[in-house]
């Protein structure tokens, strides 16, 4: 895969960036190899080919839920512990590895990019943020199949 070429040099520097949870340390078991998606290996990918392998958190498997919503969060990254989950939905056969890629990426950018604090808000989704995330190869075909797809995901909850 082709490295990007990222501009972060105007990202926030490190220390205005907002950290201001406490961190909670507890332990938490991390599913990285699901049925169809192994996130480790595609982390790993991204990791070398976008962030110059400076992405140091887990990634896991979001746990089930037997509660239907309307709406889903794909993934998360939890600053406190350090963890990206990405939701179990995602672990179905029909679902393309390249939109797994893109979901884990861009939560990959929220620990690569922090959070930009203006006028008192905590902001994560910034001008910057989504340049970067529309540089991603797939990120077309990713809109596109969630548009298609995303009625279905909620079904199989």
């Amino acid at each position: 895969m082709e490295q990007l070429e990222l501009d972060f040099s105007k990202s926030v520097p490190q220390e205005t960036r907002l950290f201001t949870r406490k961190s909670k340390k507890r332990r938490e078991l991390l599913r990285p190899r699901g049925r169809h998606h192994d996130l480790s290996g595609i982390f790993g990918r991204l990791n070398r080919s976008f962030f110059g392998n400076t992405v140091k958190v887990d990634v896991t498997w979001g746990k089930e839920s037997k509660n239907r919503k309307r709406s889903i969060q794909l993934g998360v990254f939890d600053r406190d512990s350090n963890i990206i989950r990405i939701h179990p939905l995602l672990d179905r056969d029909f679902v393309p590895e390249d939109v797994v890629e893109m979901v884990l990426y861009h939560e990959m950018l929220h620990a690569y990019l922090g959070a930009d604090v203006v006028r008192g808000r905590r902001m994560v989704h910034t001008k910057r943020f989504r340049e970067a995330e529309k540089a991603h190869p797939y990120y077309s075909a990713y809109v596109e199949w969630e548009k298609k797809h995303l009625t279905r995901l909620l079904r199989g909850w």
